[in-house]
């Protein structure tokens, strides 16, 4: 990767941190094109543009950019390096967290589920990234009101996180993703010490 390629993601990324959409996605969408041209439209490092590029719009609402976005790079993704390789379900695991605030969620279900498994297989069932995939199904029935499943799912998440040792950020949200079910079917003493 270019100097100034590497010079504009930088800037484009640190844009998207603080929240200047706006002023991030042009350089994004330029980072893109810079990428394409680098690399061609079917290589991963494109693809993994266009994951940026789709979560930058779904921050800012607009689903059909974002759509398109996620669409392209898991098309790129299952070519190369394919349907089994953690890239793909980080992609996938993208998109459908995307339906799943579009309240799509048949769809997100099934790609959830499939990052998840793609996670198990590759990474394993102790990786950060499994975890991850568990909480997003859990939120996912979550809004869906299925809590007993949603329970289910980030306490596993959880007991991943709390057996690689670390109190830090994904450790907290796996503890309030729990909070969660458990607030929603009424049992507030055991969700506030969570919290």
């Amino acid at each position: 990767m270019s100097e100034e390629l590497n010079q504009l993601r930088a800037q484009s990324d640190k844009l998207v941190m603080q929240g200047k959409y706006k002023e991030a996605e042009p350089l994004l969408l330029q980072v893109a094109e810079l990428t394409r041209e680098e690399y061609g439209d079917e290589h991963a490092a494109y693809a993994g543009i266009l994951n940026d590029v789709g979560g930058l719009y779904r921050a800012t609402g607009e689903y059909v950019k974002s759509e398109s976005a996620f669409v392209e790079a898991m098309e790129i993704l299952a070519k190369s390096p394919g349907r089994n390789h953690p890239d793909y379900a980080t992609t996938i695991n993208n998109l459908a967290g995307l339906y799943r605030l579009m309240g799509q969620y048949p769809k997100a279900e099934a790609l959830f589920l499939e990052a998840v498994d793609i996670y198990g297989k590759t990474l394993g069932k102790d990786h950060f990234l499994y975890a991850s995939g568990l909480n997003n199904l859990g939120l996912l029935y979550q809004d869906m009101r299925n809590y007993g499943m949603a329970e289910r799912l980030h306490r596993e998440a959880l007991e991943i996180i709390r057996r690689k040792g670390k109190k830090d950020i994904p450790y907290a949200t796996s503890l309030n993703n729990l909070a969660g079910p458990l607030r929603a079917t009424g049992r507030n003493a055991e969700a506030e010490p969570l919290l």
